[in-house]
């Protein structure tokens, strides 16, 4: 990090200022990754990110010393990024995308409900639906499609002259409290053993619900287990509708003790979310639905691993019969670009009826990989398939139409950039 960079960050993380969009992106000196070119769209950048978030939404969602509401945005700060000036014009270029989207799109009909709640409400949540939603925008955009933003219902409809989509975003992370929930649940178990192991007893039946009094069941639990040791009796401690019996003595063979069920399976809420909100644009006259992948199915999970084919049946098979219920629905893409790789891989597509998955190498080093799920073959999935396929193309047509005569891999210095 340059030490201009560094005196900056040391005065913000102290409280002493708020942060600023020049900040985040970093003086110019230290910038060595950018050519002379993105050196000098710095400054633009900067101020244009400001106007469009407002003064104080940066300080607020980073904070000093990162406490703030989105803590996880510094590291798409390119000064800020520990891997070398490779992870520094990736991260440079992260954010010329959202730059690119919010600028190219500004004078588009709806948008200034997307400016204000985007400005208002400064969540995860917010920040992940905007950038979605206005980087589909731009990509219709550069694909010849008409857009409008914010109509009821909807995010946003996407149309030529015989065709119109009415497209509702939603973000899928990893489940928030899952980890919670199985802390709790390894809590409660060792509560258990570690009263069988004092009182010499054994429990069988079921565990109450994870969102219970913890505290008050475990003080519960810990006197029937005493009196049971102690008496020599059974005893029955029944809480919010879960019975769990205590009884001396070692457990026998067979006996049973089942915990609360934890809703972590990704396929389940996937397809659950799937069918919600498919019911909030219900009323359109066709409607599609975009799930962006931020996490929900990461390298944790088996399927991130597989063939790109396979990953597209199983998701085909997943989402089979959920839009059932809506009529209108047509569809779902599921798409995301959360895997970074240098080298960047090739272009790979896949296909099986009317199901189209396509995973695209994007300027400096994302993958994106995008799996289009139509219900049938028709006008409507033709639109929204030309979305994906100019996924590759919208950022430098985005530069063009902001009067910048380069693409975005000529903003970053000649030997970074990715081997076309």
């Amino acid at each position: 990090m340059h030490e201009r960079d560094k005196e900056n960050w040391r005065v913000v993380d102290s409280g002493l200022r708020p942060v600023t969009w020049a900040d985040f992106l970093g003086h110019a000196e230290g910038a060595t990754y950018l050519s002379r070119t993105g050196a000098d769209l710095v400054p633009r950048i900067a101020e244009d990110l400001t106007r469009r978030f407002g003064d104080n939404w940066l300080s607020t969602a980073i904070g000093p010393d990162g406490g703030g509401r989105i803590p996880w945005l510094g590291r798409f700060s390119p000064p800020l990024t520990v891997h070398g000036e490779q992870g520094a014009a990736g991260a440079f270029i992260e954010v010329v995308r959202w730059w690119a989207a919010l600028e190219s799109q500004a004078a588009m009909k709806g948008i200034g409900q997307v400016h204000k709640d985007l400005r208002s409400d400064v969540t995860v949540t917010r920040l992940l639906h905007t950038l979605t939603q206005i980087r589909l925008g731009a990509i219709a955009t550069s694909a010849g499609l008409g857009v409008r933003y914010e109509p009821t219902p909807g995010d946003l409809q996407i149309f030529d002259e015989q065709t119109c989509v009415t497209v509702e975003v939603f973000a899928m992370r990893t489940s928030q409290d899952v980890d919670a929930k199985l802390r709790t649940s390894d809590e409660m178990f060792g509560h258990l053993d570690q009263m069988s192991r004092l009182h010499g007893v054994h429990f069988r039946g079921s565990l109450p619900p994870l969102e219970t009094d913890i505290p008050a069941w475990q003080a519960r639990v810990g006197n029937d287990a005493a009196s049971a040791g102690r008496l020599g009796i059974a005893l029955s401690i029944v809480w919010e509708g879960a019975e769990l019996l205590v009884e001396p003595g070692d457990a026998v063979q067979g006996m049973t003790l089942d915990g609360s069920r934890i809703e972590g399976e990704v396929g389940t809420r996937l397809r659950r979310r799937v069918r919600l909100k498919a019911q909030q644009i219900a009323d359109a006259d066709a409607g599609w639905l975009w799930m962006e992948n931020h996490g929900a199915v990461d390298m944790f999970v088996p399927i991130h691993s597989d063939l790109l084919a396979e990953q597209m049946a199983a998701y085909a098979a997943l989402f089979d019969g959920a839009l059932v219920d809506v009529t209108s629905v047509l569809g779902v893409t599921f798409s995301g670009a959360g895997s970074r790789r240098w080298p960047p891989p090739p272009a790979e597509h896949s296909s099986e009826g009317s199901a189209r998955g396509l995973r695209q190498p994007l300027t400096l080093d994302r993958v994106r990989t995008s799996f289009h799920l139509p219900k049938s073959d028709g006008p409507e999935s033709r639109l929204m398939w030309r979305i994906i396929e100019h996924e590759i193309d919208w950022l430098d047509d985005a530069l063009g139409a902001l009067g910048l005569a380069c693409t975005a891999g000529d903003l970053i210095r000649a030997d970074l950039r990715r081997a076309v």
